[in-house]
């Protein structure tokens, strides 16, 4: 089987199984341009390791890059395409798992304050009742940036307090309820923002009635983080 077939029908799996993959389908197709079109079977570690070893490549680059190999030669190994998989030894400092950062209760409140005081917001791109609900929707939710940012009005349904999620990528949605806080907040917000949402545009929008982006939530969140003057105890902000 050559290798170009083995990435193509790899790829074709991931994606009935509701995986984006559009990463993985770049590190696979630059193994391809490194290696060139040979027998699956031939491909070998030294060959691996060259191309995970390529210029300017971080820690974190390389090991992700190293667990889309080994996942994509593991699955061919399975199916008796391979007798070996061609990896090379891993790097022995494996990157440290990620710890989500949690805010207190007095955290939040403070947050609140700044959002509610502050009167020079240009800078924020967005409209600080946009803010401060969202934050309370992750609150109350628990939902994912990318879920969030990608709601429309349709997914909200206020009457039975209930709101649909779509995970990028994915083929399925899961339905969540929320409580008459977030009910209220949400209400608010939607009477505020009807009429300044573009056509198209997600549930949350920013001062151009655009859809509201990552970057544009970053900035503003990171902006009143340091307003409100919370830190780590060696005194670095925390980081969002």
């Amino acid at each position: 089987m050559k290798l170009s077939y083995a990435i193509e029908r790899y790829v074709a799996r991931r994606h009935l199984d509701g995986v984006r993959f559009r990463n993985g389908e770049g590190v696979l197709a630059n193994l391809l341009r490194k290696t060139g079109d040979c027998s699956l079977d031939r491909v070998t570690g030294l060959q691996v390791l060259s191309y995970l070893q390529g210029p300017k490549t971080s820690s974190a680059a390389w090991w992700a890059k190293y667990r889309v190999l080994k996942k994509f030669f593991s699955y061919w190994m399975m199916r008796g395409e391979l007798d070996a998989l061609p990896m090379p030894r891993p790097r022995p400092a494996y990157p440290p798992p990620f710890e989500p950062l949690i805010y207190s209760n007095s955290d939040l409140q403070r947050l609140f304050e700044v959002i509610a005081s502050n009167r020079k917001t240009e800078s924020w791109r967005l409209e600080p009742i946009t803010l401060r609900t969202v934050l309370l929707f992750f609150y109350g939710t628990g939902a994912l940036i990318n879920e969030t940012l990608s709601l429309t009005e349709r997914d909200v349904d206020l009457r039975n307090n209930l709101v649909t999620l779509h995970r990028e990528g994915a083929l399925s949605r899961r339905t969540i309820p929320i409580g008459p806080s977030l009910h209220n907040s949400i209400s608010l917000y939607l009477a505020f923002s009807r009429n300044r949402r573009r056509p198209e545009a997600g549930l949350f929008i920013d001062k151009e009635g655009r859809s509201l982006t990552a970057l544009t939530l970053s900035y503003a969140f990171k902006r009143v983080r340091r307003i409100a003057a919370i830190h780590l105890t060696n005194g670095k902000h925390l980081a969002s």
